[in-house]
């Protein structure tokens, strides 16, 4: 080890030792040394032994009973909360002075009672006092080592001692030590771990403020090892930190914290998700954002089936939309078509699962307003690029050759096609059960601010496709209001609501690729978009033409 190590890590030391405790010591050990070189000091040479003896075994048996109950006490704690508690408690820096202080008392003490008849009358008048001052600072030390077990071993003790001793330096030094092993296979040896179980077993212990500090360090750890500058960590590094967490700590705290009725505790798990996903991207990891989106999909997985686990189930979905809305921002194309898919997945899902109706319409109406804003997010971010690719919009993928220009419109693409799937599933439900999963006006209102971004920013050609998929959402939607009882219904005002919405924008941007979706929509060569139920296909279905002359006619006027 360098001079400089050294000379750090002593610096480190004394940075977490009391001043005001030291300069005491320095000055009782001063002060009685002084005082052995002046004619006052009183001194006794008969009871030199006794004296020294006395202390020396009082010393030693202080030492060992209260010593001993600390470490009882520490191992107690440790075993219902952590391990780690002991290895981080005997490297304090206060247990390891009071502990050296005792030993250097009672070595001198033992020294000086061997010795003492060899010396001269004045070194051993000054060993006395030197000994008498050494047991008045271990004496003061012990009543502040003591105070600081107690303080140490509360809840907010122990997390303060997690928050010294794990940092990300550390972290890093452990998983280097680890790299190469499965991230899975190793996960007892994850640096974090120890917070994980401090924060479980507070948790089940009902201790929320030691669970919500606790959890907090856990997310802190991971935002700040991101936020550090380390900016040539490699993949397997990244994944040995997060992988464990994302994937299988902070699920855990939230299956737990919901089923302790401690929901405040499972959001902030959520939250902590949502945060360290965008922390990756904002920090060039984008890999960290893919786990903790991954992280998301896996806990939606295992909450989808289970009715007792709706609450968690839809914020989840909100804190993972969110976490889209973000990385949608600034990162990697590759980034979010793998997010992007995973959504697809989740979506898919939905229409076979038996929710609630409010569950079913948080997380089809969160989903739906969160995809919108990401949709005029990349139409911003890609959209002049965009408009410069020569491509058919009409296809559902684009053939891929590493093109900038492509990736970004692929994604464009994937989030239109989470248009439709969404668009699908409300209308099924709409005809099913003769209801909306979410309210119908913010539906349709949802899908005018759609093609509004879109006229705005996209080219002609991807517009024209949103209002060929806006155009079979409203026919499906009005056709919906015809009931097999009355299938005459007017539905007039549907239409206009509609249509007026495709006029507005249409005056306001460029008609043309207005003209064109009705041209397509009305072409029975087009490739259509929605599948839904009995309207499938949907230009086989009674009355569409007709219905979709009307809706032109009113956009158009």
């Amino acid at each position: 080890m360098t001079q400089d190590r050294l000379s750090h890590r002593l610096r480190g030391v004394l940075s977490r030792l009391p001043v005001g405790l030291l300069a005491l010591s320095i000055g009782i050990l001063g002060g009685a040394l002084a005082i052995s070189v002046t004619p006052y000091a009183i001194y006794v040479p008969a009871t030199v032994g006794e004296f020294i003896g006395t202390l020396a075994v009082a010393q030693a048996s202080v030492l060992a009973i209260v010593f001993s109950v600390v470490i009882l006490a520490v191992q107690l704690t440790a075993s219902k909360y952590s391990t780690q508690i002991t290895e981080f408690y005997v490297k304090s820096p206060v247990f390891i002075v009071t502990f050296g202080l005792f030993l250097v008392s009672i070595s001198f003490d033992m020294a000086l009672l061997y010795s003492y008849p060899l010396l001269s009358e004045s070194a051993v008048r000054t060993m006395v006092y030197v000994a008498a001052g050494l047991g008045l600072v271990v004496a003061i030390w012990l009543v502040y080592f003591i105070r600081f077990t107690f303080t140490q071993l509360t809840p907010k003790g122990i997390v303060s001692m997690f928050e010294r001793e794990l940092t990300p330096a550390r972290s890093r030094r452990l998983l280097r030590a680890n790299q190469g092993d499965n991230p899975v296979e190793t996960e007892m040896d994850h640096p974090l771990l120890p917070l994980h179980s401090l924060t479980v077993q507070a948790i089940q212990n009902e201790e929320r403020f030691m669970a919500f500090r606790a959890l907090r360090e856990l997310g802190s750890q991971m935002v700040q090892f991101l936020e550090d500058g380390e900016r040539s960590v490699d993949t397997d590094l990244l994944e040995s930190m997060y992988l464990p967490v994302l994937t299988v700590y902070v699920p855990e705290i939230i299956e737990i914290g919901h089923e302790r009725k401690m929901e405040e505790i499972a959001e902030h798990g959520f939250e902590w998700m949502s945060r360290i996903g965008r922390a990756g991207t904002q920090t060039s990891q984008d890999r960290v954002a893919r786990i903790a989106s991954d992280g998301f999909e896996g806990i939606i997985d295992r909450y989808a089936t289970d009715p007792t686990k709706h609450q968690p189930l839809v914020t989840a979905w909100e804190k993972w939309g969110q976490l889209v809305k973000e990385l949608c921002l600034d990162a990697e194309t590759d980034t979010i078509q793998h997010v992007f898919s995973g959504l697809e997945q989740q979506l898919n899902r939905i229409e076979n699962q038996e929710y609630e109706a409010w569950v079913r319409q948080q997380i089809l109406f969160s989903f739906f307003t969160d995809i919108k804003r990401c949709h005029e997010t990349l139409l911003e971010r890609f959209g002049p690029t965009v408009a410069a690719l020569d491509v058919s919009w009409d296809r559902r993928f684009l053939p891929m050759n590493g093109d900038r220009a492509r990736l970004a419109a692929q994604l464009l693409l994937k989030c239109r096609n989470l248009f439709v799937v969404f668009s699908s599933i409300v209308l099924a439900h709409r005809i099913e059960t003769d209801d909306y999963p979410i309210r119908a006006p913010s539906f349709q209102g949802i899908w005018a601010d759609i093609c509004s971004a879109t006229a705005r920013h996209a080219s002609r050609g991807y517009t024209r496709t949103i209002y060929e998929i806006y155009i079979e959402v409203a026919v499906i939607a009005i056709l919906a209001e015809r009931t097999a009882e009355d299938p005459t219904v007017d539905v007039g005002e549907q239409i206009e609501m509609w249509a007026a919405t495709l006029a507005r924008i249409a005056r306001a941007e460029e008609k043309e690729p207005l003209v064109a979706a009705f041209d397509a929509v009305l072409d029975d060569d087009t490739m259509r978009y929605l599948s839904v139920g009995t309207h499938t296909p949907i230009a086989d279905t009674d009355g569409y033409p007709e219905l979709v002359e009307r809706l032109r006619t009113v956009a158009e006027a």
